[in-house]
Parts: structure tokens; C-alpha cells; sequence
């Protein structure tokens, strides 16, 4: 409903594997950033192209959970001049936490 009434917030799909075409605020991926559905190489591309795409002190959320309702593991990272700090850590945390946090553009 907001993306409807608040032409501010905005809610858009994207190939990870491919730049941002314009810097946002904020990129929330939720159970997508899963070490079994991309190799290292691949990661380090996903998140050369998110840090690109955020806005300076821009956020990332990631994480995932098994079933409904049960606890997220995740974290919220910000973006700085050489990669990302965690901020904010959910559960187990997220299960790249140690990639996002290595990631050094």
C-alpha cells in the first residue's frame, strides 16, 4: 500500500547479477543471498553492484528463515567507503555475514 500512496517508496525487482540503474536507500533481499544458489565469485559481483547502488550510508537487509514464523537470520548492514558494517544482527545472523563483511570494493 505504500508504494501506491508514496511515490518515495517504491518496490522493484532485480537481476542481482546486474548493476543498479539508478542508487537507492535501501535493497532487501530475503532469502535470495543463499551460499547454495551462488558460488563466491558470484557473491562478490552481487555485492560490488549492491554497494554501487546504494546511496553513501545506504542500507542492506538480508536473511532467511526456514518456515513462517519462525526467527529470521539476518542482519542489516550500512554501506561505507570500503564495503559494509554490520549494524543490526537478527537470529544466527545472516548466512553471508562473513562475505558481506569480507567484501572490500
Amino acid at each position: 500500500n505504500t508504494a501506491k500512496t508514496d511515490p518515495r517508496f517504491q518496490l522493484r525487482q532485480h537481476d542481482l547479477l546486474t548493476p543498479l540503474s539508478k542508487p537507492v536507500h535501501i535493497i532487501r533481499a530475503m532469502n535470495v543471498l543463499n551460499p547454495s544458489y551462488f558460488s563466491e565469485d558470484e557473491f562478490f559481483k552481487i555485492l560490488k553492484h549492491i554497494h554501487e547502488g546504494l546511496n553513501s550510508k545506504g542500507v542492506l537487509i538480508t536473511g532467511s528463515n526456514q518456515e513462517a514464523d519462525t526467527t529470521v537470520d539476518g542482519g542489516i548492514y550500512e554501506k561505507n567507503k570500503d564495503g559494509f558494517e554490520l549494524v543490526e544482527q537478527s537470529g544466527e545472523g545472516s548466512p553471508i555475514n562473513n562475505l558481506i563483511l569480507k567484501f572490500n570494493k
